[in-house]
């Protein structure tokens, strides 16, 4: 019986070679193994086909054909091994770039990110100031408002006494107009008595005069009456 290996995958030699890929893909460390790795299978030697021993299977021979079996087969798990390294990179480098375009497209995705957040850090910044800003600007707004309130408090108490002391003061005043008033009332009253009680003097005195006259004349008369009638009683 002849066993013969083929390769499983013919497109192994057409990896891409690390010089290839773009800049800051891979790392340095991570270059060399796949040099390595493409180099010995490369210059690995696959197993021909008239290399393979044939083993011939007579009467007393089960157990040489079976050691010859899993011979061949250890070699060709080991072959296969050797040759499935290099897919297996293959795959990992397809997977890189798929992982590095995703790696890009993350790396847009954050620094636009970082641009919105420093844009809102910004404008944040920003609002807090103009905040902090209105907030001085309303704290020196509410003092000049308490001290106006408090300066027009203080207008109005002091307008209020002065006000108050006006209307005491025009009180006063007027009691004393009024108190002047009735005593030019009480003057022009006396006045007027005093004027009558001389009115009243001069008739009293006119009166008396009078009287005096008055009783003279009597008197004359009397003493006339009485010459009268001595006289009258002389002649009789």
């Amino acid at each position: 019986m002849q066993v013969k290996m083929e390769n499983p995958n013919p497109e192994v030699n057409q990896l891409p070679e690390a010089d290839s890929l773009p800049d800051g893909f891979v790392e340095s460390s991570s270059v060399e193994p796949l040099k390595e790795a493409v180099t010995d299978y490369k210059e690995e030697k696959l197993l021909e086909p008239d290399s393979v021993p044939e083993v011939v299977i007579g009467d007393g021979g089960v157990e040489l054909q079976t050691v010859a079996l899993q011979e061949i087969s250890g070699a060709g798990s080991a072959e296969n091994n050797k040759k499935e390294a290099p897919e297996v990179k293959r795959k990992n480098v397809k997977r890189t770039f798929k992982s590095e375009k995703e790696f890009l497209e993350f790396t847009l995705k954050y620094q636009q990110v970082i641009a919105e957040r420093d844009s809102a850090v910004a404008v944040r910044d920003k609002l807090e100031s103009l905040c902090r800003e209105l907030q001085r600007q309303n704290k020196l707004l509410m003092d000049e408002c308490k001290r106006v309130s408090t300066e027009g408090q203080n207008l109005r108490l002091d307008l209020s006494n002065k006000f108050q002391d006006a209307i005491k003061l025009k009180q006063k005043t007027l009691e004393l107009q009024l108190a002047d008033l009735k005593l030019q009332q009480h003057e022009e009253k006396l006045k007027q008595e005093q004027s009558q009680m001389k009115l009243y003097a001069e008739q009293v005195a006119q009166l008396l005069a009078t009287e005096k006259n008055l009783r003279l004349q009597l008197t004359a008369d009397g003493e006339k009456f009485q010459q009268f009638q001595e006289a009258l009683f002389e002649k009789q």
